[in-house]
């Protein structure tokens, strides 16, 4: 129940309006009612409330920072403009101490120099004014620059360098010629390690230049022409060896090797020097080393591959046909490396995806130090021994090194195959050597790595497959064959060389021999019955040579028999046997023509 509180006019004013307040106003009279019951006007109220003035103690002094808004909007600009300012007063002070000022009766700054031309200028004339009255004699001029500013690198160089034509034996239409064949390359001689004879010079050159050849000719820078043997070559480097013998030539003494080295810098300038065929001369270019570490594998005209272990400098130089196996030198005249491909318009888009008219000249030069290592192993031994595993690798992604190398194929009945190394390994180390392969470039220094194993010892590689790391145990072996040189049949239009127990398990044809197929004459003979590059031939007339020697003599006995019209082969093809014959002689002893 609310209690009540009276006002002076009578009116009751319930408690419950009070709430919180400690007074209301009356609705009857408008005076004050306070919740103790006395009232008072709202004048008195005011008066009542009126705040008292308080008393303020004394205290420490506190200055009062005034910050008004406008000054802290401007601060920024303000402090810029006194920077300004003050770098403008400093600019003024310096400018003013620096200025000289000259009177108009002394000379100017530049005047000195101005006189000194006018000295020169002076004195220039005076000397073409006399030069004018006197007969020069050009020609002693020409004869001396030629004499004396001819770079000594290539005076170093001309002596040892020579152009070779390869030369073979032929059966044309059952008579024995001597003919060339293929274009000229070039070479130069050096100085092979180890106890030789004297009495012969060794040359470098390229190993398609004595691959089919059974002798060249030698062409001196002097034009001195020698006949030249085969004492070897290695066509995964395309290196071949001739050696010439010294008493047939009048001026030996004066072909001799040419200092090596291997200390090559990126943008280093050299020369190249070569011939492009015989009683033409040799020819000097110039240019700089553009890239050292070139990878690039290529196929031979007679169709082997080449340049699976192979580094080589990229240089601008010319490198024009005919110069191949030529010598690539410094300006000391020290032989850096062996000329080896000139690339073309085609190699240019295929092998570095790059325009050949933004190319002035892109060509490869064989490194001298692989070459003369690849020499003196043929002068040693005839060839180039060289281990395999059975094994190609590929690199997936060079921006991620750690996963990049895999191992991309591993022949049948190879080491790798037999220790089960697949596809998609990745090979950690060999031996105690490990494997950094980051890009293609690094490839080829993987597969020297491996051809330098030795063939009669076991090796330990260490790989990680399908995620886990295991050890492999393998025996590598010997992946060149001491007869592995071509036979070219001029009257059959092919080339032939004996099929190697590798190659022949590479292509599953288990312990069968036979002769390769290595290229094929376009409109010869072999090319009118279909014959193709990759063919196995088991059986020529019933037989089948078992090397070079038996195999030009089976070709000299059936291009001879003038009665033979047709010579009969059995080749197997993707593993079929079929048949062919192959018009062996132009003319029979009728006398009729079967061409």
């Amino acid at each position: 129940m609310a209690n009540f509180v009276q006002c002076k006019c009578g009116e009751k004013i319930a408690t419950v309006r009070f709430r919180k307040a400690d007074s209301v106003v009356c609705r009857s009279c408008g005076l004050i009612v306070y919740a103790d019951g006395h009232t008072a006007t709202k004048t008195a109220v005011i008066e009542r409330r009126k705040p008292v003035a308080k008393k303020v103690r004394p205290s420490g002094f506190k200055p009062r920072l005034v910050m008004p808004a406008q000054f802290l909007g401007l601060a920024p600009i303000f402090y810029l403009n006194l920077v300004l300012a003050i770098v403008a007063v400093v600019v003024l002070i310096a400018y003013g101490g620096s200025r000289q000022v000259v009177s108009d009766s002394k000379p100017r700054p530049y005047s000195n120099k101005l006189n000194e031309w006018t000295q020169q200028e002076s004195t220039i004339n005076a000397r073409i004014k006399e030069a004018a009255t006197v007969k020069v004699n050009v020609k002693s001029i020409i004869n001396d620059i030629m004499l004396n500013e001819v770079p000594a690198s290539y005076k170093k160089t001309v002596g040892s360098t020579v152009i070779i034509e390869p030369q073979s034996y032929r059966i044309v239409n059952g008579e024995r010629r001597s003919i060339g064949y293929g274009r000229p390359s070039s070479g130069f001689v050096f100085s092979p390690s180890g106890s030789v004879s004297g009495e012969d010079f060794y040359i470098i050159t390229t190993f398609a230049a004595v691959d089919m050849a059974d002798y060249v000719t030698v062409t001196f820078s002097d034009m001195s022409v020698a006949r030249g043997s085969i004492a070897g070559g290695d066509p995964d480097s395309n290196i071949g060896v001739v050696r010439v013998p010294k008493k047939f030539l009048a001026n030996a003494e004066e072909y001799r090797a040419v200092p090596t080295t291997d200390n090559v810098s990126l943008g280093e300038p050299i020369q190249t020097l070569g011939g492009i065929g015989m009683n033409t001369g040799l020819s000097l270019y110039r240019g700089a080393i553009s890239f050292l570490k070139r990878a690039r594998q290529s196929r031979l005209a007679s169709g082997r591959p080449s340049g699976k272990c192979s580094v080589f400098y990229q240089t601008n130089c010319v490198i024009n046909p005919g110069m191949e196996g030529g010598p690539a030198f410094n300006a000391r005249g020290e032989i850096i490396g062996v000329s080896m491909s000139y690339l073309s318009e085609d190699d240019l888009g295929a092998e570095l995806g790059i325009s050949y008219e933004y190319v002035n000249g892109v060509n490869l030069i064989l490194p001298i130090g692989y070459a003369l290592k690849i020499a003196n192993a043929i002068v040693k031994d005839g060839y180039f021994k060289r281990a395999t595993i059975g094994v190609e690798f590929e690199v997936l992604d060079p921006a991620d090194p750690a996963s990049s190398l895999v191992v991309s194929y591993v022949e049948p009945e190879s080491p790798a195959g037999k220790a089960g190394i697949v596809p998609g390994d990745r090979v950690l180390t060999i031996g105690a050597t490990p494997i950094e392969v980051r890009v293609s470039g690094d490839i080829p220094a993987l597969y020297r790595t491996i051809a330098d194993l030795k063939t009669d010892a076991k090796i330990a590689l260490k790989l990680q497959h399908a995620g886990a790391e295991r050890t492999a145990e393998l025996t590598p072996i010997e992946a060149t064959d001491p007869q592995d040189f071509e036979f070219y049949c001029e009257d059959w239009g092919l080339s032939l060389r004996i099929l190697t127990p590798r190659e022949a398990a590479k292509r599953g044809l288990g312990e069968t021999r036979g002769l390769f197929v290595s290229s094929i004459d376009r409109g010869g003979r072999a090319a009118e019955v279909n014959l193709r590059i990759g063919d196995i031939i088991v059986s020529i007339e019933g037989k089948l040579p078992v090397n070079r020697a038996e195999l030009e003599e089976l070709y000299i006995q059936l291009t001879s028999d003038q009665t033979l019209r047709n010579v009969f082969f059995k080749v197997i093809r993707s593993g079929y046997t079929r048949l062919f014959l192959l018009r062996n002689v132009k003319k029979i002893s009728s006398g009729a023509n079967v061409n």
